[in-house]
């Protein structure tokens, strides 16, 4: 079953919704023991950068409140410890979880007893409050961005909330059906020093822009997308929280062209 939002409660739904709509959302789908560890993990990260003698928060206030005073008046802080998340063993035992990977087989198609999909691009983001427009990513595709296992129509994302993402933390937004536009040409958008550029569609490149569909996300819910689905992440409105979620990138090894450059030469 599924509703008109793209929730859906059965993996064989997974297909069909994404085909229609570009995303898919499946509810409480994640082993919480890993999404906990994970919590665990930034907890201490967080405690030991404070310095000596301070305990590691508890609870998602604790954690947003100790992330904003560590962050407040430097900056390298920050740096660390999203740079030290990239590489945690928990973020990649959650993008690779059995329950991940049973549903980008599903998106795929795969039936196979060990599906061959490939994971690469993990990433734990923290989405601080009150961020300007040059900050938040705008309406974009994931495909431009360097990837070497891209597939056209074989490759996904995923979008997991590792704390509570009410509609205040600005989840990520969907332009509804934008995949069958396909890989839309892009305009670079500079975000200032500092920061890498990103690469929005070109609007002028697009079909209708209106039909977007965002919801809230909890722990445990997961979201999966094309890397073609138009998409966007919002702004976070909550002056006291951090929008903390995983992304990743899924593959699959067995589409033909896969890691093309392989490709023994076409016959003249």
């Amino acid at each position: 079953m599924r509703d008109d939002r793209g929730e859906i409660s059965a993996l064989s739904d997974i297909p069909e919704v994404i085909d229609d709509l570009g995303f898919v959302v499946l509810r409480k789908v994640l082993d919480m023991d890993l999404i906990v560890a994970m919590q665990r993990r930034i907890q201490a990260l967080m405690a030991m950068r404070m310095g000596e003698g301070a305990l590691a928060p508890r609870g998602r206030e604790e954690t947003d409140a100790m992330m904003l005073a560590l962050t407040k008046d430097d900056v390298r802080h920050r740096r660390f410890i999203y740079d030290v998340t990239r590489f945690i063993p928990e973020l990649y035992a959650l993008a690779g979880s059995p329950a991940v990977m049973a549903a980008m087989a599903s998106a795929l198609r795969l039936e196979h007893t060990l599906p061959p999909v490939a994971y690469n691009n993990v990433n734990l983001r923290m989405d601080y409050p009150g961020r300007s427009w040059s900050e938040k990513l705008p309406w974009h595709q994931d495909y431009p961005y360097l990837n070497p296992l891209y597939t056209p129509g074989r490759s996904l994302a995923s979008w997991i909330p590792v704390f509570d993402c009410p509609l205040s933390l600005g989840p990520v937004e969907f332009v509804a059906g934008s995949h069958h536009w396909g890989e839309i040409s892009t305009i670079e958008v500079d975000r200032g020093e500092g920061r890498i550029p990103v690469w929005a569609i070109d609007p002028d490149k697009a079909g209708d822009m209106s039909q977007v569909s965002v919801f809230e996300a909890h722990p445990g819910d997961l979201i999966i997308f094309p890397l073609t689905s138009v998409h966007r992440s919002g702004i976070n409105s909550d002056p006291k929280a951090i929008r903390w979620t995983v992304q990743a990138r899924y593959h699959d090894m067995s589409a033909p062209g896969f890691l093309s450059k392989y490709n023994a030469p076409e016959a003249s």
